[in-house]
C-alpha cells in the first residue's frame, strides 16, 4: 500500500523469487516510474499494480500529488505546510479509494507506507480481521488521532493481535514498525 516507485517491492522480489506482489499506488507520476520498474525487470507476470489509493472505505479522497515520496492524503491539519519540489509540479487531484478490508489481505508481508493515510485504517475496527502475517508500517504524526503517533502505531497493532514488533527507523514526523502475530513468528 503506497507503492512509490517500487523500490520495496524490487527487494522482496529479488529476495523471493517466487513471490508475487500486488501493489496500490495513486500518484501518477510514482505510478509512471513503477510501471517502468516492473516492465525493466520483467515482472508483469509476478507483480501487478492497481492506479487507486487504500483506505477503510472505497470511493474518492483528495490527494496532493508532485511529492515523490511524500505525495499523501490531502487534509487540513497537513503540520508540514505548503511544500513545493524543485519541479513545482504539486497539485491536488481526486484518485478512487479501495478498501482493504474488502480486498485479498490473507498475505505473508504486507507493506503500508500512505503517508498519514495509515489511521483511517488503523482505527478501523475491522482491523483485528487483517489476515496478514506480517505488516510493515511507516506511521506519520500526519493524520494521527492523537498526541503521540509513535505510541498510537504501536498500541492499535499490539490491539489487532500483532503483538511482536520491532522498530527500526524513527523520525521525528514517521516512522518504521515490523509487526507480527506471534504465531505466525516462526
Amino acid at each position: 500500500l503506497g507503492a512509490n516507485i517500487g523500490l520495496f517491492g524490487a527487494d522482496i522480489l529479488g529476495r523471493w523469487p517466487a513471490a508475487a506482489i500486488q501493489s496500490y499506488e495513486p500518484d501518477p507520476a510514482n505510478r509512471c516510474l513503477l510501471a517502468r520498474v516492473v516492465e525493466a525487470n520483467k515482472l508483469e507476470h509476478r507483480w501487478s499494480v492497481s492506479a487507486v489509493a487504500a483506505a477503510n472505505d472505497t470511493g474518492e479522497m483528495t490527494f496532493v500529488t508532485g511529492l515523490l515520496a511524500e505525495s499523501h492524503l490531502a487534509t487540513a491539519a497537513d503540520p508540514r505546510g505548503p511544500q513545493t519540489p524543485p519541479s513545482g509540479d504539486v497539485k491536488t487531484i481526486t484518485v478512487d479509494t479501495v478498501d482493504l478490508f474488502e480486498l485479498d489481505h490473507d498475505v505473508d508481508l504486507l507493506k503500508m507506507d500512505i503517508e498519514g493515510g495509515e489511521w483511517p485504517i488503523l482505527t478501523d475496527p475491522r482491523l483485528p480481521g487483517l489476515k496478514a502475517d506480517v505488516l510493515v508500517l511507516e506511521w506519520h504524526v500526519l493524520g494521527c488521532p492523537e498526541p503521540d503517533a509513535r505510541a498510537a502505531a504501536a498500541r492499535l497493532l499490539r490491539a489487532a493481535g500483532y503483538s511482536g514488533q520491532e522498530e527500526v527507523e524513527v523520525a521525528t514526523h514517521n516512522g518504521v514498525l515490523w509487526a507480527w502475530r506471534e504465531k505466525s513468528a516462526g
